[in-house]
């Protein structure tokens, strides 16, 4: 029994399977499952430069209210990025001022603000109890942010010999 007092049951036999002739499942003796059988291969390619184009996008970032954040890139008169919100008011918030320090990535947990920015992380905390503090990273640049217990950063890979 498990932890509910339900008896346990497992469907591995040929016989708990009613599989009638023409249909696209076929019973496999050795793995003891149900396969799919005879069904064509699907017929989409993939668009590798669209792929490699959305994953180079920053994605956005959600806080504990719903609201959220994403970073803006403007090409004149040079390269600027900035981080703004929305959803708490009813017009777009500037986070993060235009600074001409590239920001790949944003991740808010514990409303801290923490941005992949010029290659270093910069905290930023979000109620305003402390001013913005700098991370460097040691053997590379921060690229992409993954939130948890600890903050996870990502260099980019390796190209020709190169970071």
């Amino acid at each position: 029994m498990d932890a509910n007092l339900q008896r346990m049951y497992q469907l591995a036999d040929a016989r708990d399977w009613a599989i009638a002739a023409g249909t696209h499942v076929a019973w496999d003796s050795k793995a003891r499952v149900v396969r799919l059988s005879g069904v064509r291969a699907p017929s989409w390619t993939e668009d590798v430069l669209d792929g490699a184009a959305r994953r180079a996008l920053p994605p956005g970032v959600r806080d504990r209210f719903g609201t959220h954040a994403w970073i803006e890139r403007r090409e004149e008169p040079e390269p600027t990025f900035r981080v703004v919100a929305s959803g708490a008011l009813d017009d777009e918030v500037e986070i993060v001022p235009p600074g001409t320090d590239e920001i790949t990535d944003a991740v808010i947990a514990d409303d801290v603000l923490y941005l992949a920015m010029g290659g270093r992380v910069v905290l930023r905390d979000l109620r305003g109890r402390w001013d913005p503090t700098t991370v460097n990273v040691e053997g590379g640049r921060a690229w992409r942010l993954a939130p948890g217990t600890n903050l996870f950063t990502h260099r980019p890979r390796r190209t020709r010999g190169k970071w």
